[in-house]
């Protein structure tokens, strides 16, 4: 009887708010049946009411009994005192658990997020930090910015990685632990106020990642009433974007960083430094892509807007039907609805001219330029070291690059004959135009196995490509071991290729960007951080979603694309020119100049564009073309 009584009282003090209805009934109790005690005990005549306001001041405060002066009522009140301290010793527990309550549920994250026009992170991965230092840098320049993040995360351990990691620049960060698949969690951190919502990889497993989104996707679409802003969505597959465009309802913005990774490391391979230059494009600490309507620029050719601004340079136009034409002919003409894609440093420094420089002016210099341009090598035997899950593609971007003649060699390792098998019908699946493909089963971590590959070339390796093991893997834990792979690889190639006296570009991947600092860059070898791009990638696409389609073409071979050109193909020896010199006569060969390399140094939409100087012969100029350079 006792052990079930027990378990009854259990049962009702773990319900919600058991506690408090525990205490009520405690104190009324003591009260009521207290007070009638005290009414009899009394020799004068009381009122009940005046008894049950006696006992609720003996409940309330122990020390009012002491003025009693009979037996009776000094008993009477005594025990009413007594269940006074249980009643008390029930309040100081019951708050005692609220507030410890509500303290556990601050340090979980389990608390409601009150924000407006906020951005809101889906997930937590590697990228998070490069992520919200992009995103800090973006939000300088608005007074309240704030960043929630929601992740099946201990809150701590988020809030501590980004105290100690990450340069806020005034935007505040919020973390919330709960399931990004969860319609209740997303209701929790605002995601229907959100102006823009990313949804990162699950890099610890990225086997169901791409599932993971698409179900988050539909619990934001279909779970919530409204969204206010975009959905940014990190995917593993290519194959997936489709499918999650079709159940983001065309509000979804799908970047499959492995693949715009792999293209980036392609055309790096053909053009050293290429990747300082994607980097200072996609970072918000330099010059980046804006878009913008200027219904005063209609009616006008392209080649007159460009001359309407000193603070940006104008790349392209956004059609008013979504279409996004980069470096069109001069004699477009800006329709309304258009909007004018420029590279500027902010989208607040930069405005139309009251007055529009002199075209005509830097036309008459370009006319007594004699037009040369050097031609650069072809390259024509490539070594990739290591393997990629989007090797398939991979190997056609590079057919698309090469000419007729190109050899590529792959130094890939293998862990059974099955994996072996699978990567050379991926190999002889593709029916390449340009280049003959050849497998090499070695370890590209193995310097006896890189010497006898290197040096029994008949035609030198023009271009090494290092690969990530992490890109295949997808492993969280492993980035720092694939970092340290790469490193070895990479050195041993440095090495032996110096010994053998050969020259080549060479450019590896890596995830970390302190990985890059353990090791000095020639002027022919380069390293895509991966991690970091992807991250940088990504806040351009929450700030803005049109970007999409900007890095989409630039990163495809047969769009326009970013060439360094050397400057003897524009200037006569010794000619001091400025920018907009430079820029008209790129203009003449259907060129956008968005900047030049001089001595290592990269200058990308340059302040002074008026500034006249000769610059070095080995300057590279910068420009945005279609075509293989």
């Amino acid at each position: 009887m006792r052990e079930r009584l027990s378990y009854q009282i259990d049962l009702l003090m773990s319900r919600q708010g058991a506690s408090l209805f525990f205490l009520v009934f405690v104190t009324a109790t003591f009260t009521l049946f207290g007070g009638f005690i005290y009414h009899f005990s009394q020799d004068d005549e009381i009122t009940v009411t005046e008894s049950l306001w006696r006992a609720w001041t003996f409940v309330a405060d122990p020390g009012t009994h002491a003025g009693e002066d009979t037996a009776g009522s000094r008993l009477a009140s005594l025990f009413i005192t007594l269940g006074g301290f249980v009643s008390f010793a029930l309040l100081i527990g019951l708050v005692g658990e609220l507030v410890g309550q509500r303290v556990e549920d601050l340090k979980k994250g389990r608390s409601k997020v009150l924000e407006h026009n906020h951005t809101l992170v889906l997930g937590w991965n590697e990228k998070v930090i490069s992520f919200l230092n992009n995103l800090a840098i973006a939000n300088e320049s608005l007074p309240s910015a704030s960043v929630v993040i929601l992740a099946d995360v201990d809150k701590e351990l988020m809030e501590n990685t980004i105290r100690e990691s990450c340069n806020l620049r005034g935007t505040r960060v919020i973390c919330r632990t709960g399931s990004i698949m969860s319609t209740s969690d997303l209701i929790r951190v605002s995601a229907s106020d959100a102006r823009c919502i990313v949804v990162l990889a699950d890099e610890n497993n990225k086997a169901v990642s791409d599932a993971r989104a698409l179900r988050t996707v539909l619990a934001l679409v279909r779970g919530l009433k409204t969204l206010s802003g975009h959905i940014v969505v990190e995917l593993i597959d290519k194959e997936n974007s489709n499918l999650l465009e079709m159940a983001g309802e065309g509000n979804v913005v799908p970047v499959v960083a492995h693949e715009m990774i792999g293209r980036l490391l392609i055309q790096c391979a053909r053009q050293p430094g290429l990747a300082e230059v994607y980097c200072d494009l996609l970072s918000f600490d330099g010059s980046e892509f804006y878009l913008k309507e200027w219904p005063q620029l209609v009616g006008l050719k392209f080649i007159e807007v460009c001359f309407h601004f000193e603070g940006a340079v104008v790349c392209g136009i956004s059609k008013a039907n979504g279409q996004m034409v980069i470096n069109p002919s001069n004699d477009t003409i800006i329709e309304s609805g258009d909007s004018i894609l420029v590279i500027a440093e902010d989208d607040s420094t930069y405005d139309i001219l009251p007055k529009p420089l002199d075209l005509e002016e830097y036309k008459k210099r370009a006319v007594t330029t004699k037009q040369k341009e050097a031609v650069k090598t072809i390259q024509r035997n490539v070594l990739f070291c290591g393997w990629r899950r989007n090797m398939e593609e991979m190997i056609r971007l590079i057919d698309d690059f090469q000419e007729e003649g190109s050899c590529l060699t792959i130094m890939t390792s293998v862990d059974n004959e099955m994996e072996k098998r699978n990567r050379e019908n991926t190999v002889n699946s593709i029916h390449a135009k340009n280049v003959k493909t050849v497998l090499c089963f070695e370890d590209p971590q193995s310097r006896s196995a890189l010497e006898k590959l290197i040096s029994g070339q008949k035609v030198p390796f023009s271009t090494v490509v290092v690969f990530s093991q992490a890109a295949t893997t997808g492993s969280l834990e492993e980035s720092n071991n694939a970092d340290s792979l790469v490193l070895v690889t990479t050195l041993f190639i440095q090495d032996i290729q110096k010994k053998l006296g050969n020259e080549c570009d060479l450019v590896s991947e890596i995830c970390s960007p302190n990985t890059k600092s353990l090791i000095s860059s020639s002027s022919r070898s380069g390293w895509v951080v991966s991690n970091e791009l992807i991250a940088m990638i990504l806040a351009q696409m929450a700030e803005c979603r049109e970007n999409r389609l900007v890095w989409e073409e630039l990163f495809l071979p047969e769009g326009n694309e970013i060439y360094f050109k050397p400057i003897a193909g524009y200037v006569e020896p010794g000619e001091e020119v400025c920018f907009w010199d430079l820029f008209t006569r790129a203009r003449e060969r259907a060129e956008v100049l968005i900047g030049w390399c001089e001595e290592d140094r990269l200058v990308i939409n340059p302040v002074d564009k008026k500034e006249r100087r000769a610059l070095a012969p080995s300057t590279d100029i910068i420009v945005l073309c279609v075509g293989k350079s």
